[in-house]
């Protein structure tokens, strides 16, 4: 009795020692909390910062490399340097082109066009004489006529900006230029005697500036030194800014006029800074609101921590004494934690049994999910890798089709093989056995090619002591983990071969002549995976099966091969997989890489091909029902509306209510194409069915599709199908 009582006083001074030191842990954890909440915040803080400027700075650039693709334009044309008195004809072919910048542009309002030989400015409509442009036409804030037009007529080569100042004149309000403007002048090279004249209203500023009220953020434009635009939530000076800003990117806390900010610059490759000032107090006014929260959780914490230390003491001694009952054979109850120990070893040991049990189980799995390119991430494929105790870190991996007619010593032959790969120092693998066609498949990952073709004829003599006709067909050595479809595919080509070659041998997909096929599928992969891509994600069942048609018939006009049907397939299936929201398990029942091996003829692959296809349109109204009400509408519209030439993305986003940034984004984010792709991708699938069901003439069908520009609408549509439209009417109707 003695030494039970000694025994149970030892465990109680440990369990209090242990509650001693787990009060002191949340005292200290309390205060790794707080710092390291603040520097937390203070990252975040810093990081919305760089992410607020760093989209501003995207956004711009992009509009910047507009006005650059329109200079770049201008100066391969040759209706832009002319003088008016001689060459008047080439006025209209210019006023066209402009027209065309204009129509499809959501960043300038208006855009002059002038050939400093001349005297004489164009834009999308007219003609002006410089003096009536800069005398009566426009007329600056900040710049006087003659300063004007001498800054017009003097040779540039770098882009000049006129930060934004009021715009008055006879022009501005017809051609719906607002009253306060940035205009930009821009040379064309390489003469540079042609200018571009841009102007950009100050409405385009406040929306790509536009923040959060609670934000209290600043933001400038900035050009050569000067603030080119602004948005202010409050005063600032700018030379006082300008003073605090460097060459470089920076991110910095500063002061200004006694209080502190945190300013945040970006530059880009043209010369513009893009600068964000906010003041800290909005930072310390966050922390101070998230510091209560914590404070209050520390202190509910603590509380009733001693309480709960009371209640768990008590109950400790208890839960050792009936562990001990529950492990002794004769229900003794003691406080005795050597028995405790050899019954968790037990349990451990019971464990590590089953976990052994499971790890086949684990590598079968993986190389199955390998097989089939289920992984679209490395990360994921790397974490079940190491779940499976598989390593593919050795650079090179090589697939295996492994036939026999072994019967009953398939099970041996597999573990010597395991055993011969488990003794190689740089060499990993394992197999799965595949019931419907009989045969065994390997993954091997090794340093080098050579080393895994020996180690497949390792493989090839280990089979052959057990059966004579066993056959052993490898893939390439490939170097990306993601192209486990294509190994497999490769190996399963070599194998259908055993017949035609030497199968003595290991056979080698490089050494039957396929090597061909897997680039003339990447050449067909291009031209008509986009096509069944935009057909599908517009979800016209007409255009599917057609584009299935044009496929299939294709590939049997090139006379493809087995092996080039199975990628191209296996690649329009995975696509489809994509797009797939069903349970997997009814996809899977449809396709597998294994299922599209033992296709075999035309009709396997479009049968295939096709349910998979109506799979998917078939949950196309389920899909709809999960987008936003937003994206809905904005598709509905473009759908109805198509024929209308003034449809683009900023009437789109008027008719919705919301800016053409917020429609891009969103439908973009829930489509995976912009709206304007969208449109397009309607407008020429619609000129398609017209094509094909009507006599209509190619201009008839481009105004019907809201083409106004015949010219334009042949451009898109050789670009989209890969013909033009007489050439696409003409096939169609074979």
């Amino acid at each position: 009795m003695k030494g039970r009582k000694k025994t149970g006083q030892n465990i109680l001074h440990y369990v209090i020692a242990s509650n001693v030191v787990i009060v002191f842990i949340i005292a200290i954890l309390g205060g790794y909390l707080f710092r390291f909440y603040y520097k937390k915040m203070q990252e975040d803080f810093y990081k919305e910062n760089s992410v607020y400027i760093g989209n501003i700075a995207k956004t711009h650039g992009n509009e910047l490399q507009i006005l650059q693709d329109i200079s770049m334009q201008i100066a391969l044309s040759d209706s832009a340097r002319f003088l008016l008195d001689e060459q008047p004809t080439k006025s209209a072919a210019l006023k066209k082109q402009l027209n065309q910048y204009r129509s499809v542009n959501q960043f300038f309002d208006v855009m002059y066009c002038f050939y400093q030989k001349d005297q004489y400015l164009f834009n999308h409509m007219t003609s002006m004489s410089i003096d009536l442009f800069c005398d009566t036409a426009y007329r600056l804030e900040n710049y006087n006529p003659e300063e004007l037009k001498e800054l017009l007529c003097t040779t540039q080569k770098k882009l000049i900006v006129l930060s934004e100042e009021t715009v008055e004149g006879e022009l501005v309000y017809f051609y719906d230029v607002q009253a306060r403007n940035v205009i930009y002048i821009y040379p064309v090279a390489p003469k540079y005697d042609t200018i571009l004249i841009f102007f950009i209203g100050a409405d385009h500023y406040d929306d790509l500036f536009a923040d959060e009220q609670g934000n209290q953020r600043n933001t400038w434009l900035i050009y050569n030194g000067k603030v080119v635009a602004e948005s202010e939530s409050e005063e600032i000076d700018d030379e006082l800014l300008l003073s605090q800003i460097g060459d470089e990117n920076e991110q910095k806390q500063v002061k200004i006029e006694g209080k502190n900010y945190l300013l945040t610059k970006e530059t880009d490759d043209v010369g513009f800074s893009y600068v964000a000032v906010q003041p800290m107090n909005v930072f310390t006014d966050r922390l101070r609101i998230h510091l209560w929260g914590i404070g209050v959780l520390i202190i509910l914490c603590c509380v009733p921590t001693f309480l709960l230390i009371g209640i768990l003491s008590s109950r400790v001694l208890g839960g050792v004494k009936n562990i001990n009952r529950m492990l002794s054979s004769e229900g003794e109850e003691t406080y005795d934690l050597g028995k405790i120990e050899v019954g968790i070893r037990q349990l451990v040991n019971s464990s590590e049994d089953m976990k052994q049990d499971q790890m086949s189980l684990r590598k079968s799995r993986f190389i199955r999910s390998f097989l089939q390119s289920k992984y679209t991430a490395l990360e994921i494929l790397r974490r079940d890798a190491a779940d499976a105790e598989i390593n593919i870190s050795y650079g090179l991996q090589m697939v295996g089709v492994i036939g026999s007619s072994a019967s009953g010593n398939e099970e041996k032959i597999f573990e010597q093989i395991l055993e011969f790969i488990q003794k190689q120092e740089n060499l990993e693998g394992y197999g799965i056995h595949l019931v419907n066609t009989n045969q065994r498949v390997m993954v091997l990952f090794g340093e080098s090619e050579e080393n895994l073709y020996q180690a497949f004829d390792k493989i090839l003599r280990i089979g052959r002591v057990h059966c004579d006709e066993f056959v052993v067909a490898v893939s390439w050595a490939h170097r990306s983990l993601l192209n486990g479809s294509l190994a497999y595919l490769e190996a399963n080509t070599a194998y259908d071969s055993r017949f035609l070659v030497d199968s003595s041998q290991v056979i080698r997909f490089t050494e039957i002549g396929q090597n061909s096929s897997v680039s003339n599928y990447q050449n067909m992969r291009s031209r008509y995976m986009v096509q069944l891509e935009n057909t599908i994600r517009v979800g016209n069942e007409q255009e599917v099966e057609k584009a299935i048609h044009d496929l299939c018939k294709k590939l049997e006009e090139e006379h493809a091969t087995l092996l080039t049907f199975r990628l191209l397939y296996d690649e329009v299936l995975r696509f489809l997989m994509d797009q797939w929201n069903g349970d997997e398990k009814d996809w899977n029942q449809v396709y597998n890489v294994f299922t599209l091996s033992r296709c075999l003829t035309m009709e396997d692959f479009t049968s295939l091909l096709t349910e998979a296809c109506h799979m998917i349109l078939d949950t196309k109204t389920d899909v709809k029902s999960h987008q936003s009400e937003l994206v809905v509408k904005a598709m509905e519209i473009m759908q109805k509306t198509y024929s209308d030439p003034d449809l683009n993305m900023a009437s789109l986003a008027d008719q919705l209510g919301i800016s053409p940034v917020t429609l891009a984004v969103e439908f973009k984010n829930e489509t995976g194409i912009s709206p304007s792709d969208y449109l397009a991708v309607v407008r020429l699938e619609r000129a398609k069915e017209l094509l094909r069901t009507t006599d209509q003439l190619v201009k008839q069908v481009s105004e019907a599709v809201g083409y106004e520009d015949d010219h334009v609408f042949i451009r898109r549509f050789k670009k989209y199908t890969g013909k033009t439209p007489g050439q696409y009417r003409k096939e169609s109707q074979q």
